[in-house]
């Protein structure tokens, strides 16, 4: 997730919460098998692999195939529309 805000940017950790919200759906729509199938696949399968590995290649594998806009792109859409992005958050 490359990022141009500051460490202190309001607007990133707020993007950062929303992108971790759409993954971790996403991640919570998969049944335990697929997440391993698509874990081992995100890793390149490696057999020393440890969960948080696993899980790390996978969330960024989710990451990319949701399309989730990069920083700026995002926060020019939450600065036309900040109550759709919000409402997405609050609903968890």
């Amino acid at each position: 997730m490359p990022h141009t805000g500051g460490d202190g940017d309001p607007l990133w950790i707020r993007y950062v919460d929303w992108c971790s919200a759409r993954v971790a759906r996403r991640f919570l729509e998969l049944t335990p098998d697929e997440i391993w199938e698509r874990s081992e696949g995100a890793s390149g399968a490696r057999a020393s692999a440890s969960i948080a590995d696993l899980a790390r290649s996978l969330s960024v594998t989710l990451y990319h195939e949701l399309a989730l806009p990069r920083y700026a792109e995002w926060r020019a859409l939450y600065e036309a529309d900040p109550a759709r992005f919000d409402a997405e958050l609050s609903e968890g």
